[in-house]
């Protein structure tokens, strides 16, 4: 293997995903996009090089809504690459009304947060086997992520009055839970993770089934974005980053303080007791795994 690092962009067909496999591509970087559409994928790939034309990159076709997948895809990297410098999750998507995946789990709750976190914890070999390695989850507006009211975020809603919004907002509270649960599990090792506002990106499909009024939410707070941020590319690479974890970074790269009035360490906790008792859910306990804070709990 060469010097050059390697980063995954999961849903780097498009949007955000896409946004910043062109700014790391552009800065060398080995780039392997992942995504569910062989079409987007090999279009999006030819964007990138069109943009970065020395630049190492690759589509990787995998459907991220299924954990076995995911395991697989872990796999099928582990046998081409040794290690990976960088990995960014931006997956996303709202769906208005209720819709499940082959495994009869909430697409919306899947896309925007189970995926994230099964893609993250199965790569963890590959990570941890680079000198030093970076996780970037995509976030939303400073203001929207400061501002959630604290609860423990319903992973498993009911399908009777079904609410996106909602889902929406549990799904961004437990990716910020994740990233900073993440980043207390990996304080020893060489990995740090954080959380980002990627700014306002065009051809972003988040929010494309969802109802007129998110929609046009969207376009209001997108004035207040940067169009096309380098954000990701910037904590990807730039050592100002290559120690900070568990932080929450703006469109611009500038650390947002977490909302004091929030106990997140207190919300872990409860979603790791709550789910020491939920064991009929194949997927949860998760927490047992991913928070360890065992001084805090007994």
């Amino acid at each position: 293997m060469t010097n050059t690092k390697i980063a995954i962009v999961a849903g780097g067909t498009s949007g955000v995903g896409k946004r910043t496999a062109i700014d790391l591509a552009k800065k060398q970087v080995h780039v392997i996009i992942i995504g569910s559409n062989s079409q987007k994928g090999e279009t999006a790939l030819q964007e990138i090089k069109a943009e970065a034309p020395t630049a190492e990159v690759e589509f990787i076709q995998a459907d991220l809504s299924r954990r076995q997948n995911i395991n697989q895809l872990a796999t099928q990297l582990s046998q081409r690459i040794d290690h990976i410098d960088i990995l960014v999750t931006t997956m996303g998507g709202l769906f208005n009304h209720y819709q499940e995946t082959a495994d009869q789990l909430d697409l919306n709750i899947v896309i925007n947060y189970w995926a994230h976190y099964w893609l993250i914890t199965a790569l963890e070999p590959l990570l941890t086997a680079a000198p030093q390695s970076r996780v970037l989850v995509v976030g939303a507006l400073p203001t929207i992520v400061n501002h959630i009211t604290p609860h423990l975020p319903e992973l498993h809603p009911k399908v009777q009055d079904y609410n996106s919004n909602r889902v929406s907002t549990d799904t961004l509270l437990a990716r910020v839970l994740m990233v900073r649960g993440l980043a207390d599990h990996w304080q020893n090792s060489t990995i740090t993770v954080n959380l980002f506002h990627p700014g306002n990106v065009p051809d972003s499909s988040y929010g494309a089934e969802s109802n007129l009024w998110f929609k046009a939410l969207g376009q209001i707070l997108a004035r207040f974005s940067t169009k096309n941020s380098n954000v990701g590319s910037r904590l990807a690479l730039e050592p100002a980053f290559a120690k900070q974890s568990g932080s929450f970074y703006d469109d611009k790269a500038r650390l947002v303080p977490w909302n004091k009035n929030t106990p997140w360490h207190l919300h872990s906790n409860c979603l790791l007791l709550q789910h020491k008792k939920e064991l009929r859910h194949p997927f949860l306990g998760w927490h047992k795994l991913l928070f360890k804070f065992p001084n805090k709990i007994d």
